[in-house]
């Protein structure tokens, strides 16, 4: 297999942190259900989860979709494709600060509005349930479309993952960018990540 064009997938060696940068964001109307903390969201829907994780879909001025790549140390699918995400933690002002949240620690993006909810699941609105079996917790799923400040200077969390590209719709149905081979980790993200692509549907 020979290797990507250059500087489609970039793995850097270290990752310095700076304090989460984000003091004020911008979300369409449609998205107030979620301008609550995750706590409040879960307790008010009177379901029995654990927690509410994130999803998070960037596209670039080409139309492109970013993936990350997990860590092959990871204990879950490692060195499989996904967007990025993560759970909604306490100290998170409300469920889109959480996805604005995993997106800098993961990627180093500046978040700057939510356009949309990503459908995901039977009945969007509800998000996709599922249960991590080897942590043993009920998670639910919301995925949103972010935009940013620039898609310039991806630096990722190698704790987590350890490559990443941009992806057009047809690559990846393909599972391929250029001669690289992209599998997602599961068949639901990889939904996901097709539903991300219809945008202004």
């Amino acid at each position: 297999m020979t290797a990507p064009k250059q500087q489609t997938v970039w793995r850097p060696e270290s990752t310095t942190r700076r304090p989460f940068p984000i003091t004020h964001l911008t979300f369409d109307p449609s998205l107030t259900p979620w301008s609550v903390p995750a706590q409040e969201w879960i307790k008010s829907h009177r379901l029995e989860l654990d927690k509410l994780c994130t999803n998070v879909a960037v596209f670039d001025e080409k139309g492109q979709l970013l993936l990350v790549q997990r860590a092959n140390h990871d204990y879950w699918m490692p060195g499989k494709w996904e967007i990025p995400g993560g759970s909604a933690e306490v100290e998170d002002k409300n469920v889109l600060f959480s996805a604005a949240r995993e997106l800098w620690e993961e990627t180093g993006l500046v978040a700057t509005g939510i356009k949309r909810l990503i459908a995901d699941g039977e009945v969007p609105e509800m998000g996709y349930v599922f249960r991590d079996e080897i942590r043993g917790i009920r998670f639910c799923r919301f995925s949103f479309e972010v935009e940013v400040e620039s898609c310039q200077g991806v630096v990722l969390d190698v704790t987590e993952h350890q490559a990443f590209v941009w992806a057009s719709r047809e690559e990846v149905e393909k599972g391929m960018v250029g001669e690289m081979e992209i599998p997602v980790t599961d068949p639901p993200m990889r939904e996901l990540i097709l539903a991300a692509f219809n945008r202004g549907q």
